[in-house]
């Protein structure tokens, strides 16, 4: 806070000029007069000069130093845009550039490489973002009252999270995993699910491994990959995928997961259960752990109830719209 500094009503500052400023990673990058909200930028860390192009004495002025701020704001503007991006391939480009060091950089050349689109989008927001900062900094110096940043913070905060959404593409697609023990009617309710959901895949792991010649045990991991693949193309067309497969393992649930991502879409589980004597102990208990680990919700599919426990699952994917 600038000492003795009067707080002067906000129309006195050119917040987007400012903004250009405020994140500079560079102290005293340039000096604003708080009398006239006058931006001054300042040349190879001297000092700013007149018309004339005559160095001006600082010391005879009350102009605040511009710069030198932390980079932590900026840099959370780029994670959020790069999680908003639907586009699964661009949304891994701009995360893949934040890491390490350069990330400012990196990020700014990936961006040169999507869509129009996107990079206008970018541009928007990431200048709502310095706007932002640079009220909070007018606050922070006491040259505005923060009372009288309200609205203009308001307005811009909407802005921002309007061009989330607009990147964002709606509500992503759902990789629906049925799981539970044999026979509980995975395949039955995914099927089921398929034909009143238009656009909706049905990826069912036995149908596929009937597609493969030879010994069908040897072939159970070509078809794994084969649906996780099929799942994530199809995830990308913005539709959902409805996967029957008992995975008691929580290495191959992750499996899941990374597919879900790839597409651009999530993974939800439902574990089906049924009252009969467990057959398989083993899996039975490791289903349990995952169901436990994972929070996922449980659906009783008693063998004579396929239309309750088709409502039952309607009811749980519905809560998941959101």
């Amino acid at each position: 806070m600038v000492l003795g500094q009067q707080p002067r009503p906000l129309s006195t500052y050119d917040i987007s000029e400012l903004a250009m400023w405020v994140d500079s990673h560079d102290y005293d990058a340039a000096w604003l007069d708080p009398a006239t909200g006058e931006v001054w930028p300042a040349f190879e860390g001297g000092p700013p000069l007149d018309e004339n192009e005559e160095e001006i004495d600082l010391d005879e002025t009350d102009w605040v130093p511009i710069g030198g701020a932390s980079s932590r704001a900026a840099y959370q503007d780029m994670e959020d845009f790069a999680d908003a991006v639907a586009d699964p391939l661009a949304s891994r480009q701009l995360r893949d550039a934040l890491v390490g060091r350069g990330a400012f950089r990196r990020f700014r050349d990936t961006m040169w490489h999507q869509p129009e689109e996107v990079r206008r989008a970018w541009g928007a927001y990431r200048e709502l973002g310095a706007e932002l900062r640079a009220l909070e900094w007018l606050v922070d110096e006491g040259l505005v009252a923060e009372d009288e940043t309200g609205e203009a913070r308001s307005t811009r905060e909407t802005a921002a999270r309007a061009i989330l959404e607009s990147v964002g593409g709606g509500p992503r697609a759902r990789l629906i995993l049925l799981n539970g023990m044999p026979g509980v009617g995975k395949s039955t309710l995914a099927e089921r699910y398929r034909a009143d959901h238009p656009g909706v895949l049905c990826c069912d792991p036995d149908r596929l491994r009937s597609m493969i010649g030879g010994d069908q045990r040897e072939s159970a991991e070509s078809v794994r990959k084969l649906a996780l693949a099929m799942a994530a193309a199809h995830l990308r067309t913005g539709h959902d995928v409805v996967l029957p497969q008992l995975v008691a393992d929580q290495g191959q649930l992750e499996r899941f997961a990374a597919a879900a991502e790839e597409g651009g879409g999530e993974l939800v589980m439902v574990m089906l259960v049924d009252d009969l004597p467990d057959t398989g102990a083993g899996y039975a208990r490791r289903l349990e752990e995952i169901a436990v680990q994972s929070r996922c919700a449980e659906i009783r599919c008693p063998r004579d109830e396929v239309e309750a426990s088709y409502r039952r699952l309607l009811g749980l994917v519905a809560g998941n719209d959101g």
